[in-house]
């Protein structure tokens, strides 16, 4: 928010327990992925950053999902593509884990998605 974007967080399930290593990875995501925002579209109107514990027949596992909505463009302003580097990063993080990243165009704007296990050996806290 000092920064400028409107960042909304909604939060669900235990997330304050989570091993070293995954709060690590879901901070760095959170990061990079608001950093992309502001350097690609600093106008977006919303950031939704979407955290949750899940628990079911495929195991237990932290879902992050990043979402920022379009916003207008600026008068001459062109869009870069990036290097997609922030995005490799992230999925090398997300994998260090067990887990994966997704990143592209979403109906109202751009989204990165991130699915990372809690597995009992992170308890460690090992990246």
């Amino acid at each position: 928010r000092a920064a400028g974007l409107p960042v909304r967080l909604v939060r669900t399930g235990a997330l304050d327990e989570l091993p070293v290593a995954v709060r690590r990875s879901v901070w760095r995501i959170v990061q990079e992925s608001l950093t992309n925002v502001l350097r690609h579209d600093p106008a977006a109107p919303l950031v939704l950053v979407e955290l949750a514990r899940v628990t079911d027949a495929a195991g237990e596992r932290v879902e992050l999902v990043v979402t920022n909505e379009a916003g207008p463009a600026a008068p001459g302003r062109t869009e870069s593509p990036g290097t997609g580097r922030g995005i490799l990063g992230m999925r090398e993080r997300a994998a260090s884990l067990g887990g994966s990243v997704e990143a592209g165009a979403h109906e109202r704007g751009w989204q990165v998605r991130a699915v990372l296990p809690i597995a009992p050996t992170d308890a460690k806290g090992g990246a």
